[in-house]
């Protein structure tokens, strides 16, 4: 608790110190101390202690809470440095991170300015470790939306328990409150462990998975305080709450299933510091109670708070990825702005005029101000969309005839293309992460999709193509997303061939009759499994289907121990097409990019000619597909790969024809899929027409 004036427990601001300096050094050196994250479970547990604390006191003091005056109080101290922050971050946004990005941003400052991010994130399941994975300037914003949620709920919950007491006549609110905040911690534990297990991203930010640490500071708050004869006794025990403190930022991991079972040790090493309370006369004293450490503890918000729009906005500012000095120059600049934020936002707007304002006005300029942000964020998001589907529209039209250096065009037609891999606007980035598959995203290529539910895989079957009735070569598409992706390519020669179209794929399950290969992207395995030998069967059995054209991401597809698949399967598929008197055309994988376009570029510099490109024996070696198709001989099966379209003699690239060719790091962009025009298996069907 507080002292006597509103002056600090020095042993709790050396807490909130040591718990944003973990927060910090986690995000700029990970690798130096893995578990750093736990210092928002620290500020989880000061809370519940102190708000509960100051609850309680209210209450027996004056018979009441005023609720109001509370909320008013909470708004004061909190929202004026946040909404800064994420004005802040919205500028920077717009100034420095590309228009793809920048989506993202704006997003989440909406969210987390109506303090609901860690449910957006939950959703999203966003791993949180993850920090080149959709991070934003303003993803740490997820515990102080957890931690707005308390200050709301949490004075309802006490208020209730409050009453139960008047109503069963209970002396002391205490007895009651005690063992209904064990209950809520044992009941959220018990969540937050279930939960961890289930899925860990979507835990880490749930709210019903921290209401346990708030609730361990709360029933401290609760208990009875410790004489001082008893607290000198005890005192030796501050080492080992402080030393698990220390052991949680070390032992724990982004993996080690927090804030299920293992946040115990840093919230109960929490929970042995404040409820022994300050050491005295020890090494430990002269520690917790240094000028340094308390100077630390009092600019924790506002510091938590700038850290992460350094974090993330640096690499857009100097255009490569953080260097040590960087970080040095980050971790300064984080404590210069959370000096000027305390002594010009913080204090002035806590005791200077604005803490005499009426509550019931303080909040409507709360729910004002935070609506406005939000309100603004947004709208700029949608302005952003809209522009993002024009450039889409644009591309995908550029895409039809952009001329001899446009896509792989710059590879098809020989021409002489030096800026091929320069992007040629920063917006063409805007397209690449849609995930059209061949939908035609302006609406031109459109096919007709419907459902097919197999033993619980609820995929689809699409037609499209010339009409039913005009076709010369009716074709199926088989496939996973690997096949999926030149979905748009088949389309866009389907009336140069007269070809109608039936696509049978889906995501994550291999086109194989190998009964072992496991499913990837969460997939079904026994729903996957059913589902391929199904559509392979159907295919095969399907007189009207003339050809079957098949793709998989086939080197990914593993068996239970690991091993990689020898692709037997894939050729067993294959020759029951055949047999059924088919043409066969199968596809070799495309190189793989080392990671996902839009990070990758962004970080490397949307200027910088031939970024992220990787070498092509990393990108694509010999693929399970090339290996299977070099035991067939049949004259009706046909084998193309694109590879030279992506790579050089020692270089695989991610910006060809000025263009992204990627929408991540192995699908590739629509725009770019159709700029192979009438090159894309020109051969292959220009034989089997004549043929048949």
């Amino acid at each position: 608790m507080s002292k006597p004036g509103g002056v600090m427990r020095a042993d709790i601001q050396a807490l909130r110190a040591l718990a944003v300096l973990y927060v910090v050094i986690n995000h700029l050196w990970p690798e130096w101390l893995p578990g750093g994250y736990v210092g928002v479970d620290i500020f989880f547990v000061i809370s519940g202690f102190l708000i509960t604390g100051h609850l309680l006191r209210e209450f027996e003091s004056s018979g009441r809470v005023a609720l109001g005056r509370f909320w008013a109080r909470r708004a004061r101290r909190l929202l004026p440095a946040a909404l800064l922050v994420l004005a802040v971050s919205a500028v920077l946004a717009t100034l420095f991170v590309p228009p793809v990005a920048r989506q993202n941003e704006f997003v989440q400052v909406g969210w987390a300015a109506l303090y609901v991010l860690n449910w957006a994130l939950a959703g999203q399941s966003l791993d949180y470790f993850a920090q080149d994975d959709g991070q934003t300037m303003v993803v740490h914003y997820w515990s102080l939306s957890v931690e707005e949620q308390f200050y709301l709920v949490w004075p309802l919950i006490l208020l209730l328990v409050f009453a139960l007491a008047k109503a069963t006549r209970t002396s002391n609110g205490r007895r009651l409150l005690f063992p209904a905040l064990s209950v809520l911690a044992v009941l959220s534990l018990a969540w937050a462990q279930i939960a961890t297990n289930e899925s860990p991203e979507a835990a880490y930010f749930q709210t019903t998975s921290r209401v346990w640490e708030f609730a361990a500071g709360g029933i401290l708050a609760v208990a009875p305080a410790l004489s001082a004869k008893r607290t000198a006794s005890l005192q030796p025990l501050l080492w080992i709450g402080w030393g698990g403190l220390v052991a949680s930022a070390f032992i724990l991991d982004g993996n080690s299933g927090v804030p299920g079972l293992p946040a115990l040790l840093p919230v109960a090493s929490a929970v042995l510091v404040i409820g022994i309370g300050e050491a005295s006369g020890s090494p430990l004293k002269r520690l917790t109670g240094a000028r340094a450490a308390q100077s630390v503890g009092g600019l924790s918000y506002s510091a938590y708070l700038w850290h992460f729009p350094l974090i993330v906005v640096t690499p857009y500012l100097v255009g490569a990825n953080l260097l040590a000095w960087h970080k040095l120059v980050i971790l300064l600049l984080t404590f210069v702005l959370a000096l000027g934020t305390k002594r010009l936002v913080e204090d002035p707007i806590r005791f200077g005029r604005v803490s005499r304002v009426r509550p019931g006005l303080v909040l409507v300029g709360t729910v004002t101000a935070m609506a406005l942000v939000a309100g603004t964020t947004f709208g700029a998001t949608a302005a952003l969309r809209a522009h993002a589907n024009q450039i889409r529209s644009d591309l995908v039209e550029d895409a039809q005839d952009g001329g001899e250096c446009f896509g792989a065009q710059a590879v098809f037609s020989g021409a002489d293309c030096p800026s091929s891999h320069l992007l040629a606007d920063p917006a063409y980035l805007e397209e690449a992460p849609v995930d059209t598959f061949g939908e035609g995203g302006d609406g031109t290529r459109p096919f007709s999709c419907e459902s097919e539910g197999i033993a619980g895989i609820e995929a689809e079957i699409c037609f499209g193509g010339v009409k039913e009735g005009q076709q010369d070569l009716n074709v199926a598409l088989v496939g996973d997303s690997h096949v999926s992706m030149w979905r748009s390519a088949l389309a866009n020669v389907a009336d140069d061939y007269r070809l109608r179209i039936q696509s049978r794929t889906l995501g994550g399950c291999p086109p194989s009759l190998d009964p072992d290969l496991i499913a990837i992207g969460g997939v079904d395995q026994d729903g996957c499994l059913e589902w391929r030998r199904s559509v392979i069967e159907d295919v095969a059995s399907d007189p009207d289907i003339d050809v079957v054209v098949t793709s998989s991401r086939a080197n990914m597809y593993r068996y239970a121990d690991g091993s990689p698949d020898h692709g037997t399967g894939y050729t067993e598929a294959w020759k029951s097409w055949l047999q059924s008197g088919k043409d066969v055309i199968v596809i070799n994988d495309v190189p793989i990019l080392s990671e996902a376009i839009v990070p990758c570029v962004t970080a490397e510099g949307v200027r910088v000619k031939d970024p992220c490109t990787r070498p092509r024996d990393e990108a694509r070696g010999d693929t399970t597909l090339s290996k299977a198709a070099e035991s067939m001989t049949h004259p009706r099966f046909h084998f193309t790969d694109y590879v030279n379209v992506f790579c050089d003699d020692e270089l695989c690239h991610s910006i060809i024809g000025s263009i992204p060719a990627y929408r991540d790091s192995s699908h590739l962009s629509e725009a770019f899929v159709l700029s192979f025009g009438d090159e894309f298996l020109r051969k292959e069907l220009r034989a089997i027409s004549k043929e048949r």
